[in-house]
């Protein structure tokens, strides 16, 4: 049977899958769009008319969560009659019992190591090369989002004659965007931007799981620890340093260059060098908070309470080492 559900978030992927099905199929193409009034009558005529003949249809359904209950009944009727010239895409957030699925799933907003793959074999689709670093840098800019990074790589192929894309193309040609919530809330607190920190947390609140937070929270300093263990304190550092440690720590290289007061072209926000404030000694005082703070959100306690008196709790620290940053 030519019906076949596409799940997940990732929009853009089911948008390549299904042009690749109309080009190998030779079909003809029919959007069929929650907006349209006569959307059951559209996609019976198809069924019923279009599939006597040889053309080959594609029948793109979008948005079927949206569609109402019994017109969701009326639809999964007509499936079982589908002809084998008609082919039928059911965009979905989940699968129905009885058919075959295919899931398009965006990575978690904290899964960065997954963008950064993503990012790689999105460019790879257009043709482009992009080195590790680049890609880095390229995430940190444009953030988790598909449309963003699409409408980045187009730029990016007028530019990249030579079908390599460089650190330097990226700073040169990408737009930068609002700097992702977690980042900037994990930032604000090693910053020193602590009233900042109270208010991102409380907008992040609303749409993250404070067990995420947490976790988040605690590779910002794991992270951080990695630094002022191995890098020699200087006031300065260069591009050549920041990229050999980012690759020695395996550590993203917007991090590692925020981490060290390194500013990319682009960055409209002040960075701080953390290394010339942050001793072992403190961050192992606020990894072992984040270790309770963990054991916190994983039990019965107000996690989210737990969270805004961890800041509380750094706040203190920063006050031992001179780290207190007035805010706008």
């Amino acid at each position: 049977m030519p019906v076949l559900f596409l799940t997940g978030n990732a929009d853009l992927s089911k948008d390549e899958y299904i042009k690749k099905k109309v080009e190998d199929l030779k079909a003809d193409y029919i959007r069929i769009h929650p907006k349209d009034t006569d959307r059951i009558e559209r996609i019976r005529r198809s069924i019923q008319t279009l599939g006597m003949f040889q053309n080959r249809v594609v029948l793109d359904v979008i948005d079927f969560n949206s569609w109402k209950s019994q017109e969701k009944k009326t639809l999964l009727g007509m499936l079982k009659e589908v002809p084998e010239t008609v082919h039928v895409f059911i965009r979905s957030t989940r699968g129905i019992k009885g058919y075959k699925s295919i899931s398009f799933d965006l990575p978690k907003p904290w899964e960065r190591e997954k963008w950064i793959d993503y990012v790689k074999k999105a460019f790879k689709k257009k043709g482009l090369n992009i080195d590790d670093d680049a890609a880095e840098l390229f995430f940190s800019m444009v953030g988790g989002d598909e449309g963003r990074i699409g409408k980045e790589i187009e730029k990016l192929m007028n530019y990249c004659e030579s079908g390599v894309v460089t650190s330097d193309d990226v700073k040169k040609v990408v737009y930068f965007y609002e700097h992702p919530p977690l980042d900037e809330l994990s930032f604000s607190i090693s910053e020193g931007r602590v009233d900042n920190a109270h208010r991102v947390l409380d907008e992040l609140l609303k749409i993250s799981e404070p067990i995420v937070i947490s976790s988040v929270l605690a590779n910002h300093f794991l992270d951080l620890f990695k630094i002022v263990m191995v890098v020699p304190k200087k006031e300065k550092y260069i591009w050549p340093e920041i990229s050999n440690i980012s690759k020695s720590l395996k550590i993203s290289v917007p991090k590692v260059a925020r981490f060290l007061g390194f500013k990319f072209k682009g960055w409209d926000f002040e960075v701080l060098n953390h290394v010339k404030f942050y001793s072992p000694e403190i961050l192992s005082k606020i990894l072992k908070d984040l270790y309770k703070l963990d054991r916190s959100v994983k039990g019965d306690d107000d996690s989210r309470l737990a969270i805004h008196e961890f800041i509380e709790k750094v706040r203190g620290y920063l006050n031992e080492i001179g780290l207190q940053r007035t805010e706008k």
